[in-house]
């Protein structure tokens, strides 16, 4: 044996003085256990290596260490017990021989194996050193911690970078998980490296409680293994600034110490840590509960990608956001606020319904849906209803958006687009043709959950909700696809579409006259509106004073202009009809009383 590395063999061990207390007591057994940890990893990577040649006859010497690690563990304990120490029956001599004894068979071992296989050419040659120096690490601190007062410093002996895992060893197959490990003391943290690499983790080091937050705060980590002491802060406060954080409080915590005490235990767990490992561990525990904890969180994660989605295909995108971020919001009740509105129907859908079979009914309407609500979430739109073909959206709710009624515009336009080509290549395959109607308008509504405790909805509800919805069944009267309020109005041209007023109108159910217009195109697309719109607005005037001979004349220019298909023109010949032969109201204001949707 080498004699510079000879532990002296002094004078009995010290008295502790003020240290002598429970706390004293348990740091100083705690730092001891830490160190003996250290010794019994090393030997367990030793031992793993069974294939290697000329290894195998020095394997019962080195078992035969390992198990003493156990006893000296056994020993430390009762040695430092404080129920013991009250009795005055510790052993400090005893069990400093024993560590002293301990020490000078690992040096003797590792000078063997240095010297009689070639060490440097072996698989072992990074450990062995690593073996020697954590059993005289032990030595020494029981050294200074009962011969001196100063337990809390490192005497770490290595060089910095010295206990990177070692690139000759293989690892196992990857498994996925990336694992930060703190821990103030260089050899556990290779151990753990060394373990989890091997197993195929990535893992990241810290030496300290305020480096942990940061990276965890800062880096997408699956687990933190976390020591129980460490300076700066200690495990159980960083545990508990992990846990307040709302990005790392979905972090699984596995806390590390050398502390026996169940107290220890159960304040980690009351705190959120989701496991204990106590040093010494061994390979195979920390395997199974690095495992075990990512397993939980990987099933969390299924759990909550889950309720995300759900949430997002019931309530929307927006809503479902708000929700996770607030789960409060999950109670009936609502707000009044302004907001857009847009129905969509298709038209003649009962006689669809009726020719097809079930399952393609279906598949055609998912198709649609497809196409339409993807316009709609496109333009930021929350779709708050399908109710069979028809669709209810809202724009402002529930995150306010300043420019809510052009994205109303917006979308729409951008849905009857799609649905014509979506109608062309359904014409390539099949009879079947979707024609949409749409509604859209601007108002007050209340908004929020509506139901009971155990089943409710997002709704938006109110006057303003029928009138959006009366719109779009206007389409069906005067043979358009997208008509608009008065309050949709300057929204719409400040978007770049063309609008024509349809005139005024009082429709079934609402007490309130409502001046009606058709997005009717995109200005740029044509540089003025045609010349027909000039001839409308002049049919519309004359209506709208009672002179009905000249404004059936205008609708019919119109109806010759554009070829027979203006609906509108074909609605207002047949009202005149109607009219004349009824006779109108003396007072005529020029406005269309329908008594059906």
């Amino acid at each position: 044996m080498n004699a510079s590395c000879s532990p002296q063999a002094g004078a009995m061990a010290a008295p502790l003085g003020s240290l002598a207390t429970p706390q004293g007591l348990s740091k100083i057994r705690h730092d001891l256990r830490d160190r003996l940890a250290a010794v019994q990893g090393y030997g367990e990577i030793l031992l793993d290596y069974r294939d290697c040649a000329g290894w195998d006859r020095w394997r019962p010497g080195l078992l035969a260490l390992h198990q003493t690690t156990g006893q000296l563990l056994r020993q430390l304990n009762q040695a430092l017990e404080w129920s013991r120490w009250e009795a005055g029956s510790n052993d400090l001599p005893g069990l400093q021989n024993a560590i002293r004894t301990f020490y000078q068979a690992v040096e003797e071992m590792v000078e063997h194996l240095t010297r009689e296989i070639g060490v440097a050419q072996h698989p072992a040659s990074t450990m062995l050193p690593r073996y020697a120096g954590a059993a005289k690490k032990l030595f020494d601190l029981y050294e200074h911690t009962i011969a001196v007062p100063n337990f809390g410093r490192d005497s770490d002996g290595l060089p910095a970078g010295s206990l990177d895992p070692s690139p000759d060893e293989p690892p196992m197959p990857n498994k996925e998980g990336t694992i930060l490990v703190a821990d103030d003391s260089e050899e556990n943290r290779h151990l753990l490296s060394h373990h989890l690499g091997r197993q195929g983790y990535t893992v990241h080091l810290v030496s300290d409680g305020p480096a942990a937050l940061a990276f965890a705060q800062a880096n997408p980590v699956d687990l933190l293994l976390l020591d129980f002491l460490m300076p700066g802060l200690n495990g159980l406060e960083v545990l508990k600034r992990v846990k307040a954080d709302p990005r790392t409080n979905h972090l699984p915590v596995i806390m590390l110490s050398s502390s026996d005490a169940a107290a220890t235990v159960i304040r980690s767990l009351q705190l959120g840590a989701d496991d204990f490992l106590p040093k010494p561990f061994s390979p195979p525990l920390l395997a199974a509960r690095v495992e075990s904890s990512l397993a939980k969180k990987r099933l969390r994660e299924r759990e909550k990608t889950f309720y995300e989605l759900t949430l997002r295909l019931h309530l929307g995108r927006g809503r479902a956001r708000q929700i996770l971020e607030n789960p409060h919001l999950l109670r009936p009740g609502a707000v009044k606020q302004e907001v857009s509105f847009l129905f969509s129907d298709i038209s003649n859908f009962s006689l669809i319904a009726d020719r097809a079979a079930a399952d393609r009914l279906f598949k055609l309407l998912n198709k649609y849906y497809q196409e339409t609500i993807g316009c709609i979430h496109e333009h930021q739109g929350t779709v708050m209803q399908l109710v069979g073909d028809s669709i209810f959206a809202i724009w402002n709710a529930p995150e306010a958006q300043p420019d809510h009624q052009m994205l109303a515009c917006r979308a729409a336009w951008a849905l009857r687009k799609r649905l014509h080509q979506f109608n062309q290549e359904l014409k390539d395959t099949s009879d079947d043709r979707l024609e949409t109607r749409l509604g859209l308008h601007a108002g007050d509504a209340s908004v929020g959950n509506l139901g009971s405790d155990d089943r409710f909805e997002f709704a938006a509800i109110g006057a303003n909700t029928n009138l959006a919805s009366r719109l779009e069944g206007l389409n069906k009267h005067l043979g358009t696809e997208v008509l608009m309020s008065e309050e949709m109005l300057t929204a719409a041209e400040a978007s770049g579409f063309l609008c024509r007023a349809l005139g005024r109108y009082k429709l079934k159910g609402l007490d309130r006259v409502v001046k009606v217009f058709e997005l009717f195109g995109e200005k740029a697309s044509q540089a003025a509106a045609p010349p027909w719109f000039t001839t409308f607005n002049q049919a519309l005037r004359l209506f709208n004073e009672g002179e009905f001979a000249k404004a059936k004349k205008a609708f019919k220019d119109v109806l010759r202009t554009r070829g027979d298909g203006d609906g509108p023109s074909r609605f207002y010949l047949d009202y005149i009809e109607k009219l004349q032969k009824d006779k109108p109201d003396p007072e005529w204001l020029g406005v269309v009383k329908l008594e059906s949707k």
